[in-house]
């Protein structure tokens, strides 16, 4: 592509790709850069979940910024298969390995798991390979729950969302949460005991407090890859704050969109922080 077709307007190209490594390159003509509001990213989800983002920076012309990426989802919202156990007698210990027997369990899509009212928590599993732990750096979680969560890879926790520290197959949520809004948690896969040929991620979903049999179960996961060396790791944040922006919301530094712009006074002396929430947050793929 030479030229957009429209300016200062968000340009959409989805792509429907192979299981793979990719490497998508911007370039700038000219060697001035794209200006501030300017950039590229890469999204799944229709655009809801962003993996990563660019912008082309100065120098000799013509200045090109590359992005290489996994097409690889090994779990995605409205298309998985997902292994269900949902039953009042306790699940079995070992629910949460890679060696589990999850046989008996059922298989179907998150969609059609329904709430029943006399089981407190739903455990869910999918196991998955990793095409190389050498190149796969990190795997992104975004996660659509209505209650508790409790997260696990390869049998041990990696996140822990609106529910107490202690709990068991009896608690319930801290608080009822928004299942419209999502929750997104990092898990680096060098320390957390990845393999290529069997890997599994484990959500145990505890009924919102408050809820009735007519509560609506929710639950939605995509993961997606990061394979360069400096990946972008995504969390959810509960607070954050830093020096005062010169331009835009300080927000605008952590959404990963080029269009929102964050301008602090002396960058290298800034200090951004932020409050995270308790945790250790075929595809289509847009740009």
């Amino acid at each position: 592509m030479d030229v957009f077709s429209m300016k200062n307007e968000y340009f959409y190209i989805d792509d429907c790709l192979m299981d793979g490594l990719y490497t998508f390159a911007g370039y700038d003509a000219f060697g001035d850069g794209w200006g501030a509001g300017a950039g590229y990213t890469l999204t799944v989800d229709s655009g809801d979940m962003k993996m990563h983002m660019r912008q082309v920076p100065t120098g000799r012309k013509p200045v090109a910024s590359t992005l290489t990426f996994s097409s690889y989802i090994p779990f995605q919202a409205e298309y998985s298969d997902w292994k269900v156990y949902q039953n009042i007698q306790a699940v079995d210990e070992n629910w949460k390995n890679v060696d589990f027997d999850d046989a008996s369990w059922t298989e179907t899509k998150a969609a059609n798991i329904i709430n029943l009212s006399d089981s407190v928590t739903t455990y869910i599993r999918k196991m998955f390979a990793i095409p190389s732990v050498e190149d796969y750096q990190v795997l992104n979680v975004r996660v659509h729950y209505g209650g508790g969560v409790a997260v696990y890879f390869n049998g041990k926790m990696v996140a822990r969302l609106n529910l107490a520290e202690e709990f068991t197959a009896e608690t319930k949520s801290i608080a009822v949460h928004d299942p419209s809004v999502f929750s997104k948690f990092h898990i680096i896969l060098a320390t957390s005991g990845a393999t290529e040929e069997k890997n599994v991620i484990a959500f145990e979903i505890h009924c919102p407090v408050g809820s009735s049999s007519s509560t609506e179960f929710a639950f939605h996961a995509t993961g997606v890859f990061g394979v360069e060396t400096c990946s972008a790791v995504l969390d959810t944040y509960a607070t954050l704050t830093g020096s005062e922006s010169q331009q835009g919301e300080l927000v605008n530094a952590m959404n990963l969109d080029p269009k929102s712009i964050a301008k602090l006074d002396k960058l290298m002396e800034r200090i951004l922080s932020g409050r995270w929430r308790t945790c250790r947050e075929r595809s289509s793929m847009r740009l």
